[in-house]
């Protein structure tokens, strides 16, 4: 009787520490001060007040996997954010950057990425080092060109770059073979590389609002794994979206 009173105990401080330590682990902190008092156990930084500038004392918070930036007054980020070897999470939209710090890179187990609203006028380079990523937000940027360097983010399961002046895609798209959504809304698009066809595991696609004429032929290849195909605002033809609809039976196609 006294053993199995004593297993029961045990059983409860065991899950008492267990139920704290994912509390402190899910403790949201809203300021340097109190992240700074015991920084090593700060797993959550979400700012609450607003910042022009992020303080170099961020590398301080090494165990750091979630970072809210959102809705600053940010142009730039110090260096020192490519110490925080854990961030899994980075937000940061609704700010003024133009670009990223090179040790950006360094943050090598980065899964999520928003940069939407700021003000990039090119695709940032530091991203391409950065291969776990697997969701990434450009949205609501002044990108021009999609270069070969999107080729190199080949865990991107999700990549969002509505409301830029997007013209040029390069091919090296295909690559990407995890890719599963893909929106390009309101860009300044006329044509798709042919490489869309690889991306065999795409099922959105989302190219309304563009100067869109015809799409490659290569886009058969997506017949089967397609669930969504979205065409408002361009210039298809009735003849066009008949063919497409024939192309890719299964696909629940919006123009």
């Amino acid at each position: 009787m006294k053993k199995a009173i004593k297993i029961t105990v045990f059983i409860s401080m065991l899950s008492f520490c267990f139920s704290t330590t994912k509390a402190q682990d899910d403790k949201v902190y809203r300021n340097m001060y109190d992240a700074l008092e015991n920084p090593k156990v700060v797993q959550i930084l979400d700012f609450s007040v607003v910042m022009a500038e992020l303080p170099p004392e961020i590398s301080e918070l090494i165990n750091l996997r979630e970072l809210h930036l959102s809705r600053h007054k940010l142009t730039t980020l110090p260096p020192e954010i490519g110490k925080l070897k854990k961030l899994k999470l980075l937000e940061i939209q609704s700010n003024k950057l133009i670009n990223l710090p090179k040790d950006i890179s360094k943050c090598k187990n980065l899964k999520t990425l928003d940069l939407s609203n700021n003000k990039f006028l090119v695709w940032p380079v530091e991203i391409d080092y950065l291969k776990q990523l697997e969701f990434v937000n450009l949205s609501k940027n002044e990108i021009v060109t999609l270069y070969d360097d999107i080729g190199s983010l080949k865990k991107v399961k999700v990549l969002m770059l509505n409301n830029n002046k997007i013209q040029k895609i390069s091919t090296k798209l295909g690559l990407m073979k995890k890719l599963e959504r893909l929106y390009l809304i309101n860009n300044e698009l006329t044509k798709l590389p042919r490489t869309i066809g690889d991306l065999k595991n795409l099922k959105v696609l989302d190219l309304s609002n563009n100067q869109l004429e015809r799409l490659p032929s290569s886009i058969y290849q997506l017949k089967g794994h397609l669930e969504v195909l979205r065409l408002y605002g361009n210039n298809f033809t009735e003849d066009q979206i008949k063919k497409f609809k024939k192309m890719l039976p299964k696909t629940e196609i919006s123009f």
